[in-house]
């Protein structure tokens, strides 16, 4: 494996966990909201990027099923 292969594999296990962790306050926030103490957070986010990241993660599963 090379160094490039290496980083960008080390990159989609970061946007990985940024992914998980995404879903988890996701569910966080539902109980929140179910027990009516959820606060709004207003945060400004780069949509492009978090798609290109997601794209990358699937890319990988879907290099393993169909050998890209």
């Amino acid at each position: 494996m090379s160094n490039e292969e290496a980083q960008k594999f080390l990159q989609i296990i970061k946007n990985s966990s940024k992914f998980m962790c995404f879903l988890v306050n996701d569910l966080l926030d539902f109980f929140q909201i179910r027990n009516g103490k959820f606060r709004k957070n207003m945060e400004w986010v780069d949509v492009d990027k978090c798609v290109r990241e997601i794209v990358d993660l699937f890319k990988v599963g879907a290099g393993k099923m169909y050998k890209v």
